[in-house]
């Protein structure tokens, strides 16, 4: 406990204070992503997925998500890359929401499984 050194209580502020910004963005982040499911019922959960199967599947059909996405300078195969990798995204946001409903649903039997 020098005089230019702070007390243990600062350091402890201020350790709580950067957790504290480091969960708020975390939380921003997954906003964005769309996979804040503390915040999600899971009829949003599976609107969402429904929405990105309608996204994914425009998109096949009518293969424009390079042109979403990319440059209009990009090479062909820049482009394709650019599309599969988008396909990819799209894929795994699914699954991860269709994870998230699974989860909830084995918490609930669960719980029915632990009343009895």
């Amino acid at each position: 406990m020098g005089f230019f050194s702070k007390s243990e209580e600062e350091k402890r502020k201020e350790k709580k204070r950067k957790l504290k910004e480091q969960q708020k963005q975390a939380e921003i982040a997954l906003k964005k992503l769309g996979v804040n499911f503390k915040s999600y019922s899971d009829k949003k959960i599976l609107e969402n997925i429904k929405n990105d199967f309608c996204i994914l599947g425009s998109c096949l059909e009518i293969g424009i998500i390079g042109e979403m996405v990319a440059n209009v300078n990009m090479t062909s195969y820049q482009r394709i890359s650019s599309d599969k990798l988008t396909q990819i995204i799209l894929y795994n946001r699914i699954i991860v929401r269709q994870n998230e409903l699974m989860i909830r649903r084995l918490e609930k039997i669960i719980d029915v499984f632990k009343k009895k």
